[in-house]
């Protein structure tokens, strides 16, 4: 069994009646009844998801069939996107009602920045900048969002999606949030699929140039601050070089 941090959500691999089985702890109920909540709504619109072994917040857990990830393959090998393109167009289908609306800026980047050692290696000036931009775009559209749409957490063979995991974010917020992700992920493992993923982005009617820097420059501020990142100064590197683009 892989450690499990006390202060963090965590996944950790276990076995369940004989089978092995993905294994996810929540710190808080509320990302539990979040996670418990967008499973049952998905499954009315048809979405792909893991086989739900069990559940009970008794022992704050969630168990899934293991299976390999997108992010695992394409460790090997190319991958396919289109299946995760249409579940993104899919999302914007979903009424949302029952979710928690993120839809604000309360988490702003320059609180993000805050600390001392941000300031000693980002430009909070270009930080300022990145957040007046995105001010004046960012409630042109609003839906159905995954919250943390990483490789790592879509089940299949890297063709075929056999499931989506981890929707305690979820909620309504701004879908650019979902492609900053999803970007992160995959060009951290292969850098190749950088300009494909931006090509593609722009087909989506509600992707926006600005506001998906915004969340990149957010996520990546947010994983800087993850104690348990052992690599700073490459998070660091390219937020740098995100940065550079909106001053150019």
């Amino acid at each position: 069994m892989k450690k499990i941090y006390q202060n963090y959500n965590s996944v950790f691999e276990d076995y369940f009646n004989g089978r092995k089985v993905i294994i996810k702890r929540f710190k808080e109920k509320f990302c539990w009844e979040n996670e418990t909540r967008a499973y049952n709504l998905l499954k009315n619109y048809d979405f792909p998801l893991p086989e739900l072994l069990e559940s009970t917040y008794l022992e704050n857990k969630y168990s899934y069939l293991d299976s390999p990830t997108f992010s695992k393959v394409l460790k090997k090998e190319k991958i396919s996107f289109e299946g995760i393109f249409e579940l993104l167009k899919k999302f914007q289908e979903i009424d949302g009602g029952p979710f928690l609306n993120f839809f604000s800026r309360n988490n702003r980047i320059l609180k993000k920045s805050s600390d001392l050692y941000y300031k000693k290696v980002i430009d909070i000036k270009s930080l300022e900048k990145i957040e007046k931009l995105c001010d004046s775009y960012y409630l042109k559209f609003k839906s159905f969002c995954h919250g943390d749409l990483r490789l790592e957490n879509i089940f299949g063979n890297g063709k075929k999606i056999d499931g989506l995991i981890d929707f305690e974010f979820s909620g309504i917020d701004d879908p650019n949030k979902d492609l900053a992700y999803l970007w992160i992920s995959a060009v951290r493992i292969d850098k190749e699929v950088n300009h494909y993923l931006k090509r593609e982005f722009k087909n989506l009617n509600y992707f926006d140039y600005i506001s998906f820097i915004y969340w990149l420059t957010y996520f990546h501020l947010m994983i800087l601050d993850n104690p348990l990142n052992k690599d700073k100064k490459s998070w660091v590197y390219n937020l740098e070089r995100i940065i550079k683009d909106v001053k150019s």
